[in-house]
């Protein structure tokens, strides 16, 4: 009978531990290099889902902070002490309804997903090229974006302009917390015909901290929303054509309702109209006579 040496049966051990290790924890390649993404528009849709839900988490935050501090909502016993704390005007600073992150989460995701897709199709940013789903999406990505600088200004009086290079949390409180610069390590400058020489690696840059009230954010964003947007409602089932891949998402009477929010808020009256009209008197159909959002003559003669 062969005896097998001590320091064989150590290498045999150890090869076996090796093998026990990859077989229960394979490389399942879960972890995704953003390098190896935004190639496909799949890759676009599911970054712009994302964006949806980081939209969704702050409706609960505008909705309490702002009808729980008016009449229409009142606490049960059930209410936590965040809750009582917006009730009562004594909002700590602690409060995580009271917290602005969920917005630099949102603002910060648009700005990356805009760079994005500039660089995938820079026709968006010419207004006579012809549409497409980048369009679409481009679209909804500023719609988004105003709406959080909107709401925000809604609630906090005045909020910090975000650059658009500025894409990530981090990046955004250095910027708020660090004085009245920041320096960026990479200045991108998109163009048309050129944007991928337009990258600028190394160079520094300084960004002065700059807040915007009511007014600048209104006039700031409208004027992003009428002369930079072309279209909104990206075609979620260009690929496959089912239709269960629709989701409720930006669509031209949405983007005409930010539009004329931030104009009465401007107290332009006539401006306003103008965005709601084609909502109001938005017929289904020539025939019928039914308007979607607004009163027809279907009650005009009920007692």
């Amino acid at each position: 009978m062969k005896i097998v040496r001590p320091y064989t049966l150590i290498l045999l051990l150890l090869a076996l531990l090796v093998s026990c290790e990859e077989f229960f924890d394979p490389d399942q390649e879960i972890v995704v290099n953003e390098n190896d993404l935004f190639k496909e528009w799949s890759d676009f849709r599911s970054a712009e889902m994302g964006l949806y839900a980081l939209q969704q988490n702050l409706v609960d935050q505008i909705m309490i902070l702002g009808e729980l501090r008016g009449d229409l909502v009142e606490l049960t016993k059930n209410a936590d002490r965040d809750l009582i704390e917006v009730y009562n005007f004594e909002i700590s600073r602690t409060n995580k309804y009271a917290s602005p992150e969920n917005f630099y989460k949102l603002i910060a995701n648009c700005n990356n997903l805009l760079q994005k897709v500039i660089i995938k199709d820079p026709n968006v940013l010419e207004s006579t090229s012809s549409k497409n789903n980048y369009d679409r999406l481009y679209g909804e990505i500023q719609c988004m974006t105003a709406w959080a600088y909107f709401n925000a200004v809604r609630i906090y009086g005045k909020v910090p302009y975000i650059y658009q290079f500025l894409d990530s949390v981090d990046e955004i409180e250095k910027y708020i917390n660090d004085g009245t610069t920041v320096v960026d390590a990479t200045d991108i400058l998109f163009d048309l015909h050129g944007y991928y020489n337009d990258t600028i690696s190394g160079q520094t840059i300084e960004l002065e901290q700059i807040y915007l009230d009511m007014k600048s954010v209104i006039d700031t964003f409208t004027n992003v929303l009428e002369n930079r947007v072309k279209i909104v409602g990206v075609q979620q089932n260009i690929d496959n054509e089912d239709p269960t891949w629709d989701a409720t998402i930006w669509t031209n009477n949405s983007y005409l309702t930010l539009l004329g929010q931030m104009y009465l808020f401007r107290g332009d009256l006539s401006r306003a109209m103008d965005h709601f009209t084609p909502i109001l008197y938005n017929y289904e159909s020539t025939t019928s006579g039914n308007i979607r959002f607004g009163l027809d003559k279907k009650f005009r003669d009920r007692q």
